[in-house]
């Protein structure tokens, strides 16, 4: 009896060893699964950030160059310049250089400087423009197309430097500097630890430690992977020396575009800070686990245990929002059925009412015969638009569409083929803008389109994409044979600083403009 006891008693050990051994392995490697996912998760995060800011400053700097390319400046397109330069906070300088008759050296013969920007960093325009030199003489060592980033040391750690030719010999070129202000604030509001942005040479262009700015991360096994790989987004595990020990890291890169990186690095062993405390915990969960299900192996039997199993997971699938589960087919005559019973019913009625709530939902905001967001709902999201406008300076602007000659539409081929024009014309704004952007219809035949981080320049591109693609649409014509043609004339407003102070006045200047669209002849867009 004594071995037969002591036998149980091994197997008892044995199990609970092997199935804490077990428990702290599979949590290991949950937790490296969930550091994956969390620095992959933070890492996109921060890049489509980054790349947003970026696609705004570098798409101001691209019309510029636009604008430069064209002909030669006159008082017109130094007006539009400006304008374009002044919109912008983010763009500090920018001159353009001639090349000399002495081989690589080049003369300024154009320039305009952000003057808040220089007055807030202490800054001449003599410093610069040995700054600009400097950049030049880098970028003629290694020229290579597109925009690429050149980090300014010294006197400006906050600028960037973008150099652009302007014909295909290099005879002039334009030199951009950009306030890197909003890399910095992205990076320093990151939860990541150990996150920076780089150069293609490897040079640190952004960081929370200020005084890592301007090192190289050129050997960084990180940074050669994000630099040869051929994918956008990557993770990888990498050693480092760190002092007299090598140290095991995880990492992540983003491929930002125009020759700049995204990386971040997590040490692995801070990762795991406090795992030895865990395992024991889990050792003692294990036991405390197992005794207690021998206790109720012993009290209950598996027909009252598999039920119960089964109603637990139903209620979790109901949780989830899985209102029908299979497992709460349970067939018994007790108080699980009955408990059973009063979930399934209770799962039928949470269904019925989340399609109600749906239905009711989509009424409250949709338009019924057009499809897109009706007045109320416009209002509200343009109050909401306009608000984060304000509070973080940036651009929103404002489509207001109307079809011309409507009435005489209507009284020529009906009302019914009226109403085939308006849903015709919802479904062109759909199709033509963003998915951040909102459509919806304003009131009769007027629609609406909120623009966020958009500029008078990018509604003046969308306004008239839209009109070229409802003028080129061919409208079923439903009492005869054949298809019929509308046109529409739009009117833009853009926010910039505090130029509205309310959603009314924002609509009003969009009003005025589509008149002026009218009066001008219809079938164009007035910004």
């Amino acid at each position: 009896m004594k071995k037969i006891s002591f036998l149980i008693l091994a197997i008892l050990v044995v199990s609970i060893a092997s199935y804490a051994y077990f428990a702290i392995w599979q949590f290991k490697n949950d937790k490296l699964k969930y550091i994956y996912l969390v620095s992959s998760s933070f890492n996109l995060t921060m890049a489509h950030k980054i790349e947003s800011q970026l696609e705004r400053v570098l798409g101001d700097i691209q019309n510029l160059v636009g604008l430069l390319r064209e002909q030669e400046i006159d008082h017109n397109k130094s007006s539009l310049i400006k304008v374009i330069f002044q919109n912008d906070s983010s763009l500090a300088s920018f001159g353009i250089y001639k090349r000399l008759a002495v081989a690589g050296s080049y003369n300024q013969i154009y320039g305009i400087y952000n003057k808040d920007f220089m007055d807030l960093n202490h800054l001449k325009e003599d410093v610069l423009g040995v700054l600009d030199t400097n950049a030049i003489d880098v970028y003629l060592k290694n020229p290579k197309p597109g925009l690429n980033p050149y980090y300014q040391n010294q006197t400006a750690q906050n600028i960037l430097t973008f150099i652009i030719p302007l014909d295909n010999d290099k005879a002039q070129l334009a030199v951009f500097n950009v306030n890197k202000d909003f890399l910095l604030d992205t990076i320093n509001s990151s939860d990541m630890q150990n996150s920076f942005i780089t150069g293609e040479d490897g040079v640190v262009l952004a960081h929370k430690d200020k005084s890592a700015i301007g090192t190289s991360v050129l050997e960084s096994p990180l940074f050669l992977l994000a630099k040869e790989a051929t994918v956008k987004d990557g993770s990888t595990e990498f050693q480092l020396d760190d002092g007299d020990k090598t140290a095991n890291y995880i990492g992540d890169f983003s491929k930002l575009g125009h020759g700049m990186f995204l990386l971040s690095q997590t040490n692995r062993e801070d990762a795991f800070a406090g795992l030895r405390k865990i395992n024991l915990n889990t050792v003692y969960f294990a036991i405390f686990i197992t005794g207690l299900g021998i206790l109720i192996g012993v009290i209950f039997s598996k027909s009252l245990t598999a039920p119960l199993e089964r109603l637990m997971s139903a209620t979790e699938s109901i949780g989830a929002g899985n209102y029908a589960p299979d497992a709460l087919n349970i067939r018994t005559n007790d108080e699980v059925g009955q408990l059973a019973e009063y979930f399934l019913n209770l799962g039928k009625k949470l269904n019925e009412r989340e399609v109600e709530l749906e239905k009711v939902t989509e009424l409250a905001t949709k338009d019924g015969l057009t499809g897109c967001y009706n007045n109320r709902h416009f209002r509200n999201r343009l109050g909401e638009f306009l608000s984060l406008a304000r509070r973080h300076k940036h651009q929103l602007s404002l489509l207001l569409l109307d079809v011309d000659h409507f009435k005489k539409f209507n009284d020529t081929y009906g009302h019914q083929q009226g109403d085939a024009v308006l849903k015709d014309l919802g479904q062109i704004l759909r199709e033509s803008t963003r998915d951040t952007d909102l459509v919806a219809r304003y009131g009769g035949e007027e629609f609406v389109v909120i623009l966020p981080e958009t500029n008078s320049l990018g509604a003046k591109v969308l306004g008239d994409k839209i009109r070229v693609n409802y003028m080129n649409h061919k409208i079923k014509n439903i009492n005869a044979e054949g298809t019929l043609q509308s046109t529409c004339s739009i009117g833009a407003a853009t926010f910039t600083e505090d130029n509205y102070n309310s959603i009314d006045e924002m609509i009003k200047s969009a009003d005025e403009r589509l008149y002026e669209a009218k009066k001008a002849g219809r079938n164009r867009v007035i910004v």
